[in-house]
């Protein structure tokens, strides 16, 4: 492996373990959520320009929620009911990056698209593309996949370059920015953050796997054949799990495709029998009713909190519009001023202090609303109504 030190200031865009170990009673072991059940999300649907029909369509979306949708007929931006071409040059991937831009990929090049025009990017004297050349980005944090090396922009003081990882595909990053997942050439690999430096581990040898995915906090979820399997390290241990859907589910879930969604740090399962949505670090599962015809996409994508489906001549939103709601930003200040009085540890009601408890009593706090047995002390919500929640559910309950 090599990794090297490109750039020693920030970076502006606008200027292996050891093998899989099973022993007999763990091969059959199998994950199953704790949470499960059924969604309603709602969908649109727009219709697709004669430029952008019967291609695959990539989408990108900034903190404010505005989406761009583009392929080789350009790029165009989402607006309530229809899309709007912004440029008519071929752009084959692209990402956000926080406080930045929007990177484009332009087959030869990088451009960043400020609002009104595109800008070459300073990235390309280091960073060749072709049109396959995938990204991935999460805040600040971004991955380009070159025709000669894989290349990571922390955000902060340094560019790190991996040769051996070039031209590789299905780039994601897990919530917290400590885990790259992706395929190269060579396989399966995994980019695991330590100190200012990331740490190369190759997949192969651990198992068979078509497709690796980094979006729950250091968790790695591949596809073996049609099984999902989550892996698991603990004291220099390896193994591979089979993974289950439902939370009554005594075998492994058929995967048919998988798509990931950095934004609400979900995964959209493809299934024989539909869709099913995982969230809070896979422990809960959600199957999502969705009337299209899956089988015959031209591509799918996760954005915003939403599932993103292209059959060609539509692209068809299933979720709500807008940027997903999140604890951090919305649920906390209707916990405070709402739920502090009562759910604290020894108060009336169980304890409500964090993103964690939230979520494992989301469905009961919604049910008590509705029934209108809280809050107990009869006050008026303020900063939200019981709809608030229920959108945050519907989002993917976003930290």
């Amino acid at each position: 492996m090599r990794q090297q030190a490109l750039l020693g200031a920030a970076f502006l865009l606008y200027c292996s373990c050891g093998g899989v170990e099973e022993s007999p009673s763990e091969e059959n072991q199998l994950l199953i959520p704790e949470q499960g059940d059924s969604l309603e999300l709602p969908s649109q649907t727009f219709p697709l320009d004669q430029a952008l029909q019967n291609q695959s369509l990539w989408g990108a979306s900034d903190s404010s929620g505005a989406v761009l949708i583009g392929g080789t007929g350009g790029f165009y931006q989402l607006g309530d009911t229809e899309l709007t071409q912004l440029g008519t040059q071929s752009v084959y991937s692209a990402i956000h990056i926080s406080g930045q831009g929007f990177l484009f990929n332009m087959g030869d090049k990088l451009s960043i698209w400020n609002g009104n025009k595109l800008l070459d990017s300073p990235l390309n004297q280091f960073v060749k593309v072709s049109q396959d050349s995938e990204m991935a980005a999460l805040g600040q944090l971004f991955v380009v996949a070159g025709e000669e090396a894989l290349f990571i922009f922390d955000g902060g003081q340094q560019l790190l370059q991996f040769s051996e990882l070039a031209a590789s595909k299905s780039l994601s990053i897990d919530t917290a920015g400590q885990l790259i997942a992706g395929l190269s050439p060579q396989g399966p690999f995994l980019l695991r953050k330590q100190g200012d430096k990331y740490q190369l581990q190759m997949l192969a040898d651990e198992i068979s796997m078509s497709e690796v995915f980094s979006v729950f906090q250091g968790q790695a979820i591949g596809l073996s054949d049609t099984q999902m399997m989550r892996r698991i390290e603990q004291e220099g241990r390896v193994r591979w799990l089979a993974m289950a859907l439902g939370k009554d589910a005594s075998a492994p879930a058929i995967a048919q495709r998988i798509v990931p969604d950095t934004d609400s740090r979900a995964l959209w399962i493809f299934t024989p029998s539909g869709v099913t949505r995982l969230v809070d670090q896979g422990r809960r599962a959600s199957s999502v009713e969705v009337s299209m015809n899956l089988q015959n996409l031209n591509s799918a994508f996760g954005l915003n909190g939403a599932l993103w489906l292209n059959d060609g001549l539509n692209l068809t939103r299933i979720g709500n519009p807008g940027p997903a709601v999140s604890f951090a930003t919305t649920i906390l200040a209707f916990h405070e001023k709402n739920c502090a009085r009562c759910h604290v540890p020894g108060g009336l009601g169980r304890s409500l202090q964090n993103y964690s408890e939230w979520v494992e009593n989301i469905d009961s706090a919604i049910e008590q609303l509705d029934q209108g047995t809280m809050p107990q002390d009869g006050a008026a919500l303020l900063e939200g109504t019981v709809e608030l929640l229920r959108r945050w559910r519907a989002d993917g309950l976003r930290p």
